[in-house]
Protein backbone atom coordinates (compact mmCIF):
# COMPACT_ATOMS: atom_id res chain seq x y z
CA UNK A 1 0.00 0.00 0.00
CA UNK A 2 2.75 2.46 0.96
CA UNK A 3 4.75 1.58 -2.16
CA UNK A 4 1.73 2.26 -4.38
CA UNK A 5 1.26 5.74 -2.82
CA UNK A 6 4.91 6.57 -3.44
CA UNK A 7 4.65 5.27 -6.99
CA UNK A 8 1.51 7.35 -7.57
CA UNK A 9 3.27 10.50 -6.28
CA UNK A 10 6.25 9.85 -8.55
CA UNK A 11 3.95 9.39 -11.57
CA UNK A 12 2.08 12.64 -10.79
CA UNK A 13 5.34 14.58 -10.47
CA UNK A 14 6.65 13.10 -13.75
CA UNK A 15 3.41 14.10 -15.49
CA UNK A 16 3.75 17.71 -14.27
CA UNK A 17 7.39 17.86 -15.35
CA UNK A 18 6.55 16.39 -18.78
CA UNK A 19 3.69 18.83 -19.35
CA UNK A 20 5.93 21.72 -18.28
CA UNK A 21 8.70 20.80 -20.73
CA UNK A 22 6.31 20.16 -23.61
CA UNK A 23 4.07 23.22 -23.30
CA UNK A 24 6.02 25.81 -21.28
CA UNK A 25 9.40 26.03 -22.97
CA UNK A 26 11.13 29.22 -23.87
CA UNK A 27 11.90 29.54 -27.58
CA UNK A 28 15.50 28.91 -28.58
CA UNK A 29 17.84 31.83 -29.15
CA UNK A 30 18.09 30.91 -32.84
CA UNK A 31 14.29 31.03 -33.12
CA UNK A 32 14.16 34.39 -31.32
CA UNK A 33 16.78 35.92 -33.62
CA UNK A 34 15.05 34.47 -36.67
CA UNK A 35 11.69 35.84 -35.50
CA UNK A 36 13.22 39.28 -35.03
CA UNK A 37 14.77 39.36 -38.51
CA UNK A 38 11.64 37.96 -40.11
CA UNK A 39 9.32 40.44 -38.33
CA UNK A 40 11.67 43.40 -37.82
CA UNK A 41 9.19 45.79 -39.42
CA UNK A 42 6.51 44.80 -36.89
CA UNK A 43 8.91 45.29 -33.97
CA UNK A 44 9.81 48.73 -35.35
CA UNK A 45 6.13 49.67 -35.79
CA UNK A 46 5.45 49.03 -32.11
CA UNK A 47 8.57 50.99 -31.15
CA UNK A 48 7.56 53.96 -33.31
CA UNK A 49 3.99 53.89 -31.97
CA UNK A 50 5.33 54.04 -28.41
CA UNK A 51 7.64 56.88 -29.40
CA UNK A 52 4.54 58.83 -30.52
CA UNK A 53 2.49 57.85 -27.45
CA UNK A 54 4.91 59.23 -24.88
CA UNK A 55 2.52 58.79 -21.94
CA UNK A 56 2.17 55.01 -22.30
CA UNK A 57 4.09 52.90 -19.79
CA UNK A 58 2.56 49.42 -20.29
CA UNK A 59 0.02 47.90 -22.62
CA UNK A 60 -1.19 44.46 -21.62
CA UNK A 61 -3.94 42.17 -22.86
CA UNK A 62 -6.42 43.58 -20.36
CA UNK A 63 -4.88 46.79 -18.98
CA UNK A 64 -2.98 49.95 -19.86
CA UNK A 65 -0.86 52.07 -17.55
CA UNK A 66 0.40 55.54 -18.25
CA UNK A 67 3.26 57.66 -17.06
CA UNK A 68 2.67 60.35 -14.46
CA UNK A 69 1.51 63.63 -15.91
CA UNK A 70 2.43 66.68 -13.86
CA UNK A 71 -0.05 68.80 -15.84
CA UNK A 72 -2.99 66.50 -15.21
CA UNK A 73 -1.82 65.13 -11.85
CA UNK A 74 -2.67 61.59 -12.91
CA UNK A 75 -1.47 58.46 -14.62
CA UNK A 76 -2.99 58.47 -18.06
CA UNK A 77 -1.90 56.90 -21.34
CA UNK A 78 -4.24 59.12 -23.44
CA UNK A 79 -5.01 56.39 -25.98
CA UNK A 80 -8.12 56.11 -28.10
CA UNK A 81 -9.86 52.74 -28.18
CA UNK A 82 -8.90 52.43 -31.86
CA UNK A 83 -5.20 53.03 -31.09
CA UNK A 84 -5.30 50.60 -28.16
CA UNK A 85 -6.91 47.95 -30.37
CA UNK A 86 -4.12 48.48 -32.94
CA UNK A 87 -1.45 47.96 -30.25
CA UNK A 88 -3.11 44.81 -28.96
CA UNK A 89 -3.57 43.43 -32.46
CA UNK A 90 0.09 43.96 -33.32
CA UNK A 91 1.27 42.51 -30.02
CA UNK A 92 -0.94 39.45 -30.43
CA UNK A 93 0.24 39.00 -34.01
CA UNK A 94 3.85 38.95 -32.77
CA UNK A 95 3.00 36.59 -29.89
CA UNK A 96 3.34 39.05 -27.00
CA UNK A 97 0.80 39.78 -24.29
CA UNK A 98 2.35 43.08 -23.20
CA UNK A 99 4.87 45.80 -23.96
CA UNK A 100 6.60 48.03 -21.43
CA UNK A 101 8.06 51.42 -22.26
CA UNK A 102 10.09 53.93 -20.34
CA UNK A 103 12.46 56.72 -21.25
CA UNK A 104 14.95 55.16 -23.60
CA UNK A 105 13.76 51.54 -23.74
CA UNK A 106 10.97 49.27 -24.95
CA UNK A 107 10.62 45.74 -23.59
CA UNK A 108 8.74 42.80 -25.12
CA UNK A 109 8.90 39.69 -22.96
CA UNK A 110 8.77 36.47 -24.97
CA UNK A 111 8.64 33.97 -22.12
CA UNK A 112 8.76 34.10 -18.34
CA UNK A 113 8.06 31.99 -15.33
CA UNK A 114 8.72 31.38 -11.68
CA UNK A 115 7.41 32.88 -8.49
CA UNK A 116 7.57 36.41 -7.14
CA UNK A 117 11.01 36.00 -5.57
CA UNK A 118 12.49 33.64 -8.17
CA UNK A 119 11.00 34.79 -11.45
CA UNK A 120 12.87 34.89 -14.75
CA UNK A 121 12.16 35.95 -18.28
CA UNK A 122 13.61 36.22 -21.74
CA UNK A 123 12.63 38.63 -24.46
CA UNK A 124 13.49 41.58 -26.65
CA UNK A 125 14.46 45.07 -25.67
CA UNK A 126 15.15 48.21 -27.66
CA UNK A 127 17.40 50.62 -25.82
CA UNK A 128 18.60 54.10 -26.79
CA UNK A 129 21.81 53.45 -24.85
CA UNK A 130 23.83 50.25 -24.70
CA UNK A 131 22.58 48.19 -21.76
CA UNK A 132 25.06 46.39 -19.51
CA UNK A 133 26.27 43.78 -19.21
CA UNK A 134 26.55 42.83 -22.88
CA UNK A 135 27.32 39.13 -23.24
CA UNK A 136 27.82 36.94 -26.28
CA UNK A 137 24.57 35.08 -25.62
CA UNK A 138 22.07 36.36 -23.06
CA UNK A 139 20.03 33.25 -23.73
CA UNK A 140 22.71 30.93 -22.33
CA UNK A 141 23.44 33.03 -19.24
CA UNK A 142 22.20 32.24 -15.77
CA UNK A 143 22.30 35.71 -14.25
CA UNK A 144 22.23 36.12 -10.48
CA UNK A 145 18.94 37.14 -8.85
CA UNK A 146 17.69 40.64 -9.80
CA UNK A 147 20.12 40.83 -12.72
CA UNK A 148 19.69 41.28 -16.47
CA UNK A 149 22.02 40.16 -19.29
CA UNK A 150 21.86 41.44 -22.87
CA UNK A 151 23.13 40.33 -26.25
CA UNK A 152 22.85 42.47 -29.35
CA UNK A 153 20.71 41.34 -32.24
CA UNK A 154 21.02 44.38 -34.48
CA UNK A 155 21.25 48.14 -34.01
CA UNK A 156 19.60 49.05 -30.70
CA UNK A 157 17.69 45.75 -30.42
CA UNK A 158 18.82 43.13 -27.90
CA UNK A 159 17.76 39.80 -26.47
CA UNK A 160 17.66 39.91 -22.69
CA UNK A 161 17.43 37.42 -19.89
CA UNK A 162 16.33 38.59 -16.48
CA UNK A 163 16.27 36.81 -13.19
Amino acid sequence: MRLSKILLCVIVVLCFVTVHFIFFRAPSEINMIHKFHQRKGDFEQIRLMLKEDKNVATIGSFWVTGKWSEEKGELSPYLSTKRLALYRSRLKDLGFSRVDSDDGYIQLEQFGGGFTDTSWGIGYIWSATTPVPIVKSAYNQRPPQNTWCYSRIEGNWYIYQRR
